[in-house]
């Protein structure tokens, strides 16, 4: 009987391994097939794409074009000025566009040199030097 026990204890370990394995071949098949290369970016005026594209990518992870879609659907922004809201939509498997939604500002005021401007309930969205 414990030849049995053990041949089955063999069994069960080697199928577990096996699973594992698959596991992790799945993984790493899922993060390389679907490596994020290109990010377009529309909707934007006031930000630079790159802004917008490090914005994306703010997590190692999210060099995946899959998860990064996840991660930033309908995604609000409140550290990049003028953007409030980004869309990702995946292209392609390896290429992603960012549909980013901007606030409008409705005023801008000169102080020391610089130019402020503000949206509509007082929030200051950006500011810039005087050329």
């Amino acid at each position: 009987m414990s030849k049995k026990r053990s041949k089955r204890a063999a069994l069960r370990l080697r199928r577990r391994l096996i699973t594992l394995v698959l596991l992790a071949l799945l993984i790493a098949l899922f993060f390389f097939a679907f490596r994020l290369q290109t990010v377009y970016v529309s909707g934007n005026i006031h930000n630079k794409p790159g802004e917008i594209t490090e914005l994306i990518l703010e997590k190692p992870v999210l060099g995946n074009t899959v998860l990064a879609k996840l991660f930033n659907t309908n995604r609000t922004i409140d550290s990049a000025g003028f953007a409030d809201r980004i869309n990702v939509h995946i292209l392609d498997r390896n290429t992603v566009r960012v549909i980013v939604t901007e606030r409008r500002f409705v005023g801008r005021i000169m102080y020391g040199g610089r130019w402020y401007y503000f949206d509509s309930s007082g929030e200051v969205l950006a500011e810039a030097e005087t050329a």
